[in-house]
């Protein structure tokens, strides 16, 4: 028998209930264990699925939540990996393997190295709050149209994510204007003719650079790079 898990999250959810004017209203702990109950319910059920199927998949919805499948009937659907299931990957396993994909995308291994620092401190199985996934943090519509089907496999992650800031790099010819477009979009570039004017965005561009310099200056008196160059 065939089943389809559908989990709608709404942050409001996670909000303590209140009344109108802000008075906080009073839940009774019947209601609390009644809560719990469909908690632990449909997390068995979630689980349940999940190994009948052997495979749980994801896709956003347009109204921006995200629906759950084990039965994905069309593409565009994403593997989904339960937190546990994923294995640990030590920094210098990480390493190595920016060194391979810098080295086929035609990036400095300094860059991507600090990218990934930045983005999600060497953690592939990270997980922002806006839905971004993996070493280089790349978001669900991202991963569609990039190809990338497992965004929690190391390697699968940094190869996509390193390929298309190498196309962004290629297409603007200014770093700042590339990791702009990495992490605000191409649409906020294209409609600001450069780095939006987001807070954000502009943090984050400086992080960047202040990790890649401070790699460079390592790199200097050490005379030699992580990637052995």
């Amino acid at each position: 028998m065939s089943a389809r898990v559908a989990e709608l999250v709404d942050a409001g959810d996670l909000k303590s209930p209140s009344a109108p004017g802000g008075v906080p209203v009073q839940v009774r702990p019947r209601a609390l264990l009644l809560r719990f109950f469909k908690f632990i319910w449909a997390f068995c059920l979630l689980l349940a699925f999940s190994a009948n199927s052997g495979e749980i998949y994801f896709q956003k919805a347009k109204d921006g939540t995200y629906v759950f499948t084990n039965i994905p009937d069309s593409s565009g659907w994403l593997r989904w990996r339960s937190r546990s299931s994923k294995k640990h990957y030590q920094r210098k396993v990480i390493l190595q393997l920016i060194c391979k994909v810098a080295r086929q995308t035609g990036l400095d291994p300094l860059l991507l190295r600090a990218v990934v620092e930045v983005e999600s401190a060497y953690d592939p199985g990270a997980v922002s709050p806006a839905g971004a996934m993996g070493l280089m943090q790349i978001m669900p519509s991202t991963a569609v149209k990039l190809g990338l089907d497992d965004p929690f496999h190391p390697y699968k992650n940094l190869y996509y994510g390193a390929r298309y800031l190498r196309q962004l790099i290629d297409r603007y010819q200014v770093l700042t204007v590339a990791l702009a477009a990495y992490h605000a979009g191409e649409y906020n570039v294209q409609k600001n003719g450069g780095v939006p004017d987001i807070l954000t965005t502009q943090m984050y561009i400086k992080k960047i650079l202040k990790k890649y310099e401070s790699f460079k200056i390592m790199k200097r008196q050490h005379k030699r790079g992580f990637c052995g160059g």
